[in-house]
């Protein structure tokens, strides 16, 4: 039996658009992901996911006649820069996004204010954050440290502390593991499957052998659009991946990590 909590929305789309420069990005979204979904979005370089992830993380507001709610609060009725602090955002490129000098105390404080690169005086309650942030993923030791020079998996780690810095409801994670090597990837995933059994989280990938195991929900995005949603154990198979990618393709289930064959 399903406890009450666990059938509740937190987020909800009905009829999301997006246009940019009049081209349309997204189109005719409607999800509904519930407190105990692990969600993955897949589909194609050009799909929109950037877009939707934009929508989801409060960075982004669509166009007029979407609904847009998150946590119980409505786009249009709520201030968004308080909303974002809810929501914990890691992405790839955000590895360009500092400055050489940036150490990585500094990048974990940019997660404060959700900003790139921490120049104001902090309150000694939000040191504390960052300094439990940074003894959470191992990375105290090395905070005055460069984050230009760490090794893959610590920019990484950096990166995990500094979206959780502000202690958010939700994490989103676009492409993360790009660039990591098996070990490393592999150390990541599991840290992320860990943080997936106390929030929600949203991961977005190219790569199916890269789906944490919490995973269980998986959303088809194409052309803009929902293409498909459901269960992760209705959803990858090759026929549902084939259509999705116009393209021929065999999924392959080893001990509940999918490969994507070709």
């Amino acid at each position: 039996m399903l406890n009450y909590l666990d059938t509740l929305n937190i987020i909800i789309l009905k009829d999301l658009y997006v246009k940019k420069s009049g081209k349309t990005i997204l189109h005719d979204i409607n999800l509904e992901i519930k407190v105990h979904d692990r969600v993955a979005i897949l589909g194609p370089n050009g799909a929109g996911k950037s877009f939707l992830l934009r929508v989801l993380s409060a960075d982004l507001v669509p166009s007029f006649g979407s609904y847009v709610e998150i946590f119980g609060q409505v786009f249009g009725k709520t201030r968004l820069s308080d909303l974002r602090r809810e929501i914990g955002f890691v992405s790839s490129r955000q590895l360009f996004w500092f400055s050489q000098k940036d150490t990585v105390w500094q990048v974990v404080a940019s997660g404060v204010d959700g900003v790139y690169g921490a120049s104001r005086e902090f309150e000694d309650f939000e040191k504390d954050l960052i300094t439990k942030s940074l003894d959470n993923f191992g990375i105290l030791s090395i905070q005055d440290r460069p984050f230009e020079v760490l090794s893959d998996g610590e920019k990484r780690r950096t990166l995990l502390a500094r979206s959780l810095v502000t202690q958010p409801k939700l994490l989103i994670l676009d492409e993360p593991a790009i660039g990591l090597d098996i070990p490393t990837k592999l150390k990541f995933l599991e840290q992320v499957d860990k943080l997936s059994t106390i929030m929600p989280i949203i991961y977005v990938t190219h790569n199916l052998e890269e789906l944490p195991e919490s995973i269980n929900k998986i959303v088809f995005l194409k052309k803009g659009t929902i293409f498909a949603q459901g269960a992760k154990e209705d959803m990858l198979n090759s026929s549902n991946l084939s259509n999705l990618l116009d393209i021929e393709v065999e999924v392959v289930n080893r001990g509940g990590k999918y490969f994507l064959l070709h």
